[in-house]
């Protein structure tokens, strides 16, 4: 009976916020690339500077938010998962970053580095951002680190769709300049769009439905989290390659911080 009225709970969790959550994931993803149709030529400068903030956000959500997660369900044994199994998983979700990061040229980085003597093939770049997406979206899934994520939820939501926007968008700017084919170019910004909205959907699918188990989305978690790690690092890294004080970039990075602490303790 019990068991019964959890699985109602959940459930009715499902119909009332998700269909919300995929939405917004979709919608914002899509409107980033919408810009590049409207807006070719933004000035880097503005640029780096929404990628400073982005990049802040992430950062700072991945520490205080869920590094914390996976240290609540290492303390409380959610899945049997040891902390040197988590450790090990994060790393191979850095490390499938990586690889990612090779066929999609930097894009979800908000720049694209084209590797030479490589031909550009729009299918490939796309696909390793919709991976990367689809992963993202996963942590978003209710309860799946077993327990409610609560008001904080939101947290991560804003951190997907300020990492998704400026992506989309550089990803549309090539597509448009590469193939000149503006009904192509909006084709496979409709695929990356649906990347995450389809990995929040399936996951909550798959948990409600026991398909897999506890220890198995515990350790997503940390192969998501390990791959977010990479991303906003990274960002930090190529935002200021000269290492030089920019006090421009210091103002968006604090301002990208608060506003991670503040959706993540008075929101």
């Amino acid at each position: 009976m019990a068991e019964s009225l959890v699985l109602c709970t959940q459930y009715s969790v499902l119909k009332n916020r998700m269909p919300l959550e995929a939405l917004s994931l979709f919608v914002f993803a899509l409107l980033g690339g919408l810009v590049a149709f409207r807006f070719k030529n933004i000035e880097p400068l503005k640029f780096r500077l929404v990628l400073t903030f982005s990049g802040a956000y992430l950062l700072s959500i991945t520490i205080v938010h869920l590094l914390p997660e996976l240290f609540e369900m290492i303390e409380h044994g959610h899945g049997e998962v040891s902390a040197v199994e988590v450790g090990a998983f994060m790393l191979v979700g850095f490390f499938i970053q990586k690889v990612l990061e090779y066929f999609s040229a930097g894009v979800e980085h908000g720049h694209w580095h084209r590797h030479e003597g490589h031909s550009f093939v729009p299918w490939i770049i796309v696909l390793s951002l919709s991976l990367h997406a689809f992963l993202e979206g996963t942590v978003l899934t209710h309860d799946h680190t077993g327990h409610d994520h609560g008001d904080n939820h939101f947290t991560m939501l804003i951190g997907i769709i300020l990492h998704k926007m400026p992506a989309s968008f550089v990803l549309t700017s090539i597509l448009l300049a590469e193939t000149g084919k503006k009904r192509k170019a909006f084709l496979l910004l409709i695929l990356f769009a649906l990347a995450s909205p389809a990995g929040l959907m399936l996951c909550e699918y798959f948990y409600l439905e026991q398909f897999f188990s506890q220890k198995f989305f515990t350790l997503l978690y940390a192969v998501v989290a390990g791959n977010l790690l990479h991303i906003a690092t990274t960002i930090f890294f190529e935002s200021n390659p000269e290492h030089r004080f920019d006090g421009g970039k210091l103002t968006v990075t604090l301002l990208g911080v608060m506003l991670a602490l503040a959706t993540q303790f008075w929101l």
